[in-house]
């Protein structure tokens, strides 16, 4: 497991990194910590590798929940935990997906719950990652969360619950690389991942806020498919 720490006080850095690592032994698990005194550093050159960042709110230059923000549009997977002086100040990371917060003075206690719903929400994310190229360097997306993906032309667009990701390559070739009981297309633009459907109304399907048109060659096997995957989560 890798986990970043940002946050501008270093008494604080050495202290979570601590009891990260401490909490990590005591489990037996493997763990590399990265410490970063601020929001940029952290995110320059920015590469989707962690299982979990613990970001300070309030530092010098971007604050924390700006960093977050910047960061969602690059890596929708990583957990995120924020450090903070004052309560009120960790509502605002809901907005950002993130899972719980510590409070400064850091107590050992309350560390260590947070760290229990790290390592939970670690094992369940499982192999449920998919990292893209963008323009940008590279993107991490859960899979859970993408709706479905567009191809136009040799362009990619990952449409997510975080919004939308824009790649380069096939749907065939991006097929090959998701769980194939759980996406299927329903015609030759997109490829719908088929946790996210809500409706099927004759040649459409919602998914999400979205609405796209179902093939008359696509709708056999895509209605098919639907079924089958209903099937397993129902059994």
């Amino acid at each position: 497991m890798r986990i970043a720490i940002v946050d501008d006080e270093e008494i604080v850095r050495n202290q979570i990194r601590n009891y990260v690592e401490q909490f990590c032994q005591a489990r037996e698990l493997p763990v590399a910590c990265a410490c970063f005194e601020d929001a940029d550093s952290f995110l320059k050159n920015y590469s989707p590798v962690y299982d979990a960042v613990f970001l300070d709110i309030k530092m010098p230059g971007s604050n924390g929940m700006e960093a977050a923000r910047i960061l969602r549009r690059t890596d929708q997977a990583t957990i995120l935990v924020f450090i903070t002086n004052l309560k009120q100040y960790a509502i605002q990371g809901y907005t950002v997906d993130a899972i719980g917060f510590v409070v400064k003075p850091v107590n050992r206690y309350d560390f260590d719950v947070v760290m229990e719903k790290v390592i939970r929400r670690v094992r369940s994310n499982g192999p449920g990652d998919l990292s893209v190229k963008t323009a940008n360097g590279m993107a991490r997306l859960r899979i859970r969360d993408i709706l479905y993906i567009e191809v136009i032309r040799h362009k990619l667009v990952f449409h997510t619950v975080g919004g939308e990701v824009e790649s380069w390559g096939t749907l065939v070739t991006t097929e090959k690389l998701l769980p194939p009981e759980c996406f299927s297309r329903c015609n030759v633009c997109y490829l719908v991942n088929l946790q996210q459907v809500k409706t099927v109304d004759r040649d459409s399907v919602t998914v999400g806020k979205h609405t796209l048109k179902i093939s008359r060659a696509r709708k056999r096997e895509f209605l098919m498919d639907l079924a089958r995957y209903e099937g397993t989560v129902g059994g």
